[in-house]
């Protein structure tokens, strides 16, 4: 009997003055079949049990009460609405901020020959970052999921979702 098993070993571990020694009371038995009942509650039954209620509570809210939309979201593991965030330094010194976000995502890819060209990044004549042409990759033109058209524009769909600008900090100027 498992749960018979965890109550005595963790009545023997409790009662002693230490854990050390309330562990060394045990019989290597014991100590498997204590260890064996943690994992077979806490993995196979409590684990599980508790990804059921909080999906259960996540559903009821946004369906219900029309509120954690970003965390139920995010674990529907839904193909499109990707985002990104994109950190740029201007000449200045200040600090901008773009997040950018995609509605639908291509589905299939076709290799870009352009990437090859001098001006692209597979040349090695240019870094990726400077390339005209940086990813290998395209979307291949056809369907993507939700039935938009793919035309052979990299940054079909892509929109700035938040635009933030942290000004630098001058020297001898006082924070606030």
């Amino acid at each position: 009997d498992i749960p018979e098993a965890i109550a005595v070993a963790r009545n023997a571990v409790c009662s002693a003055k230490t854990v050390a020694e309330g562990f060394g009371s045990l019989s290597r038995v014991q100590l498997l079949a204590y260890y064996a009942g943690m994992l077979a509650y806490y993995w196979l039954l409590a684990i599980p049990a508790m990804g059921f209620v909080f999906g259960l509570y996540l559903y009821v809210c946004v369906c219900w009460f029309h509120v954690h939309y970003d965390e139920a979201f995010s674990a529907l593991r839904i193909a499109n609405f990707k985002g990104l965030t994109r950190l740029h330094v201007t000449k200045e010194g200040d600090l901008e901020i773009f997040t950018l976000g995609i509605d639908r995502v291509p589905t299939s890819w076709r290799e870009d020959p352009r990437w090859y060209d001098d001006d692209g990044a597979g040349s090695g004549k240019v870094a990726a970052h400077a390339a005209a042409y940086p990813s290998r990759w395209v979307p291949a033109a056809g369907k993507v999921a939700g039935g938009q058209d793919v035309s052979d524009d990299p940054s079909m769909g892509l929109r700035v979702v938040d635009y933030l600008k942290v000004p630098r900090q001058r020297p001898g100027l006082n924070a606030m």
